[in-house]
């Protein structure tokens, strides 16, 4: 009969599942499918989280993710701003999104503010709460892997960009939201 490896008198017919060695009762750990010694036990690799890492990363942001809070605020305080002045507020349709969205002609005729305007611009209020969700899972992430002034300046690009882009790709049409900034 074999002896355990950790306490040579002790005899016992048990063996590691992992190493093979012999092992006590006393020793022995369960792990599921099998009991190892604990050596084997003591030198497996710990559980990875199943979340990604840049979650757990975010519960750590000193303060939260401020960048993203506030961009969050933004949108919807401009979005209640605009629906407040609206006949039927109840409806959550923006009457000011031809005022303020993105249109070709109207920045052609100098308006060109409305490239920053149509980013915190929102149809309804079905458009607003998906930008807002997405933002929020995306732009904490990405505060939790870069610094806050990264961020800022990386959403003002992306912003920048999905302007562009959409004076391009729909010349005609009357845009705005989010979406660019937080796809950029």
């Amino acid at each position: 009969m074999d002896v355990c490896y950790l306490h040579p008198g002790r005899e016992t017919g048990r063996r590691c599942s992992n190493c093979w060695r012999p092992v006590c009762l006393e020793c022995m750990d369960s792990l599921g499918l099998g009991s190892v010694c604990p050596w084997c036990r003591d030198a497996r690799p710990p559980k990875h989280p199943v979340l990604p890492r840049a979650w757990w990363a975010a519960r750590s942001i000193p303060g939260g993710p401020l960048v993203t809070l506030g961009l969050l605020i933004v949108n919807v305080g401009v979005f209640v701003g605009h629906v407040a002045g609206a006949s039927d507020p109840l409806l959550g349709q923006n009457p000011h999104f031809d005022d303020v969205g993105l249109s070709r002609e109207a920045v052609a005729d100098g308006e060109s503010w409305r490239v920053f305007t149509s980013a915190f611009t929102h149809l309804d209020v079905g458009h607003l709460l998906t930008n807002a969700v997405v933002l929020l899972v995306v732009g904490t992430f990405l505060e939790a892997t870069i610094s806050r002034i990264q961020l800022a300046a990386l959403y003002v690009v992306g912003l920048i960009g999905g302007a562009l882009g959409s004076l391009i790709l729909e010349p005609d049409a009357v845009a705005a939201g989010a979406s660019g900034a937080i796809f950029g």
